[in-house]
C-alpha cells in the first residue's frame, strides 16, 4: 500500500494515505512515535489490501485482466513473476500494473479464491 523508494514515498488508496503518514512519522520522528500515533488513531495493521479486492468485478472489466487471471490460475504452483506474466500475455509490466493495480502477492491471493 505504501511504496518507499528512498527520498520518494507514495501511497495508493484512501486509507493508504494514513499508512503513508505513519511511515513518514516513523521515518522522521521514530517508530515509537508512529506506534503511539497508531494507537491514538485506533489504526489496525493492514499489510495488504488483498482482502478488500473485488477480484470478480475487476476480472470481467478488461480482456487483459481476464487473461492475467487465467495465467495466474494456471501457474499458482510457481513463484509469480509479473515480468514473466507480462511476456506471456504479450504486454508490459507497466500495462499490467495499470490494468490490475495489485502486487504479485495480492494477485495470487485473489486468483486462489
Amino acid at each position: 500500500m505504501v511504496v518507499d523508494a528512498g527520498p520518494v514515498v507514495t501511497a495508493g488508496a484512501s486509507f493508504a494515505q494514513l499508512d503513508l503518514l505513519l511511515r513518514l512519522v516513523s521515518r522522521l520522528a521514530g517508530p515509537e512515535l508512529a506506534a503511539l500515533v497508531t494507537r491514538y488513531l485506533v489504526v489496525d495493521e493492514r499489510p495488504s489490501q488483498a482482502r478488500y479486492a473485488i477480484a470478480h468485478h475487476v476480472a470481467h472489466g478488461s480482456p487483459l485482466v481476464r487473461n492475467a487471471e487465467r495465467w495466474i490460475r494456471a501457474h499458482l504452483a510457481e513463484p509469480l513473476r509479473v515480468g514473466a506474466m507480462a511476456r506471456a500475455l504479450g504486454t508490459t509490466h507497466r500495462a499490467l500494473d495499470r490494468h490490475v493495480g495489485a502486487t504479485p502477492r495480492e494477485l495470487r491471493a485473489a486468483a486462489a479464491e
